[in-house]
């Protein structure tokens, strides 16, 4: 297997040498290691978790003569650099359980998922990757379009759950200041509700790195309409938590972003609205899902959300209410790789 292994990085322009690298099937379980004089890659095995679980290997050359290691209900497998980017503390610890961010956060209106599709040219042949990918709200939306389409994700909860909701998208732990894509490999790159935590420079070098000259990459967010009453007075008790959020960055990240795109064309923007339908518990499992919310000590979470649960049972336009409509405003941006 070793020799196999040592066949396919070279194939995929791994220098010679080949650096020391482990092999992991999804258990966890070492399953080969080659040892070389220069730092280390590591190469995850994804399996069906359908299928039993084996260790033997074999190579097949697809459709595209991309190479690739299968074995019986295999994934494709995705070959990785030692990842050494960071996650910020309150991304990693607040989505580790992502079962409310699944549950209870918007997705995205129809006219913004078509604005990324056509503006991004995300269609079949052409390679994309999902960048921060969470839960997969925006991946789902775009993979109609037929793209060869990679999610990623650094934090090991949302990927457990993008896996059961969308298992034929193959999903990688890696973050955005050093993608585990070879230089000039990818043709788009989106980023939804996310480009926030990420270390601005570090990962547009990155960006300019991975993406092929003309490549784009697609930003979007849904940003909190603070329009009606009810929804102003939730937003303003995490306005309390959230003093110091990243988020609050983005509604002036477009203004710095004219001068800080090294590498990259124009900034294109475009604004949406859309409307989310929730039960006034699916509120509460809103504000449940926010990082900020969800590392607070279990008391003060506990009293937070009972504060939410108050407003919305007392406020006149939310009292007695099954469904509540809460208001979205949709930013999105583009620029290209020069």
């Amino acid at each position: 297997m070793e020799t196999l292994l040592l066949q396919i990085l070279r194939e995929h322009g791994c220098p010679d040498p080949v650096p020391q690298f482990n092999v992991h099937n999804q258990r966890g379980d070492l399953v080969a290691r080659v040892d070389a004089a220069i730092p280390k890659w590591n190469i995850t095995i994804e399996y069906d978790s359908k299928q039993e679980h084996s260790d033997e290997f074999q190579i097949e050359r697809d459709a595209r003569r991309r190479n690739r290691i299968i074995g019986a209900g295999y994934v494709p497998l995705r070959f990785a650099r030692e990842n050494r980017g960071m996650v910020h503390e309150v991304a990693a610890a607040g989505f580790s359980d992502a079962a409310d961010y699944e549950a209870a956060r918007p997705s995205y209106p129809p006219e913004a998922v078509a604005w990324l599709v056509e503006n991004l040219r995300i269609a079949p042949a052409r390679r994309v990757v999902d960048l921060a990918a969470g839960t997969g709200k925006l991946t789902r939306l775009i993979a109609p379009a037929g793209a060869d389409l990679i999610a990623a994700e650094p934090v090991a909860g949302m990927r457990d759950t993008f896996r059961s909701v969308l298992p034929a998208v193959p999903i990688l732990g890696t973050t955005a200041e050093e993608l585990a894509f070879r230089d000039a490999s990818l043709d788009a790159v989106t980023v939804a509700q996310a480009f926030h935590w990420f270390d601005h420079e570090r990962a547009i070098a990155e960006l300019a790195r991975v993406l092929r000259p003309g490549g784009r990459v697609g930003l979007v967010w849904n940003a909190r309409d603070r329009s009606v009453d009810w929804v102003n007075g939730v937003w303003s008790i995490m306005d309390r938590i959230e003093k110091r959020a990243p988020w609050r960055d983005h509604d002036e990240w477009s203004d710095s972003a004219y001068t800080d795109l090294p590498g990259f064309g124009e900034l294109h923007t475009a604004r949406f609205t859309h409307e989310h339908a929730v039960t006034p518990e699916a509120m509460v499992r809103r504000v449940a899902s926010v990082s900020h919310v969800a590392v607070l000590p279990d008391t003060e979470r506990a009293a937070v959300l009972e504060e939410v649960r108050e407003l919305l049972r007392t406020h006149p336009d939310s009292h007695g209410r099954d469904e509540l409509t809460v208001p979205y405003r949709v930013d999105c941006f583009w620029f290209e790789r020069q």
